[in-house]
């Protein structure tokens, strides 16, 4: 399984806040890195900004499941960093796309899918 390591600095590239530092989702829309943690398996957010998230947003929170499906993440990662599956160069090239991912699951409805979640 490929990964991408997101800090607070990196600008997504996928989905509603598309062109948007972490940061910034963090400050209006908090609840939706627990939804990429849950639900995007190449998500991964840097462990030394973790602390970070409540700084920028007090109303900032890890659910339960985001938290253990992370921890489990960052156990295959490990896991793969000790046989040498992953290297930094090629975390990205085979990471599906936020829209291609939303394409393949929920077809021509796709533009919606996220929207009636809530």
């Amino acid at each position: 399984m490929k990964f991408k390591i997101y800090d607070l600095k990196t600008v997504l590239n996928f989905g509603k806040y598309n062109g948007k530092k972490l940061s910034e989702v963090i400050k209006i829309h908090p609840s939706y890195i627990n939804w990429c943690i849950l639900n995007l398996d190449h998500f991964l957010v840097e462990d030394d900004d973790l602390e970070n998230f409540k700084k920028i947003n007090s109303n900032f929170f890890f659910s339960k499941k985001a938290l253990d499906k992370l921890e489990k993440k960052w156990d295959v990662w490990d896991r793969n960093q000790m046989i040498g599956q992953e290297s930094h160069d090629d975390w990205y090239q085979d990471v599906q796309s936020y829209d291609d991912w939303l394409q393949s699951e929920f077809g021509d409805e796709a533009g919606t899918a996220y929207w009636n979640m809530d």
